[in-house]
């Protein structure tokens, strides 16, 4: 992305375990939490891209990405994200 006209590098980091409070393994909080989340931006109107959406999709949609995040953060699913300033010889392969 850029920001102030420097490129710049996201990076979203995610360490998940069992909740033993509510016996679901991170398997089901990181996937399922996330479809169901899904499936409510669906029905809200939120996400109306028709026909089989790749989930990257979602990410167009800034109003989406928040939605997601915010939903999984309310369920304890914390993502770090950290932005690093890149150079253009960083971006060749």
């Amino acid at each position: 992305g850029k920001k102030a006209e420097k490129k710049l590098r996201y990076t979203y980091e995610l360490l998940d375990r069992h909740d033993s409070s509510t016996n679901t393994h991170s398997m089901a909080r990181t996937t399922g939490y996330t479809a169901t989340l899904a499936l409510r931006m669906i029905a809200q109107d939120l996400y109306a891209q028709k026909g089989i959406s790749a989930p990257e999709f979602i990410g167009q949609w800034p109003e989406c990405v928040r939605y997601m995040l915010r939903g999984l953060e309310n369920r304890g699913v914390v993502y770090k994200e950290t932005a690093e300033t890149i150079e253009d010889e960083q971006l060749k392969p």
